[in-house]
């Protein structure tokens, strides 16, 4: 069984705004990041570690505007992502799953992507 947490946040307009951006420029990261794996993997074979994933989107607009930490376990979350995939295809192959393996999604437009923000003030890096 799986359980989830959802909050709700009591806040002013303005608070409000800057989150659903945060979002948004998650998600817009999530996306791009899952591109450039799912291209690398579809292309090699291979997955495209995290290390290498980082290299690339680090000068992407959505990872600029991002808190740092933010921006990291965005790009973390994509990379465990499709570790998972692969590990559930591995067991595919081996005969040890029955159940459907497909690769990790991309989130449509409008979804809330969980920012991973940590305790602290966040700060509007737009300019």
């Amino acid at each position: 069984m799986y359980k989830t947490q959802k909050n709700h946040i009591r806040c002013d307009k303005q608070t409000y705004k800057l989150l659903r951006e945060l979002c948004h420029l998650s998600q817009n990261l999530y996306n791009y990041s899952l591109y450039l794996v799912r291209r690398y993997f579809f292309e090699n074979g291979k997955r495209l570690r995290y290390e290498r994933v980082y290299h690339l989107v680090k000068e992407n607009e959505n990872y600029k505007l991002l808190p740092s930490q933010v921006a990291q376990q965005t790009v973390q979350a994509v990379d465990e992502a499709f570790k998972s995939f692969l590990g559930l295809l591995a067991a595919k192959k081996g005969g040890n799953s029955v159940n459907k393996v497909s690769i990790p999604p991309v989130f449509a437009q409008g979804w809330n992507v969980p920012s991973h923000i940590s305790k602290g003030p966040v700060q509007d890096n737009r300019g």
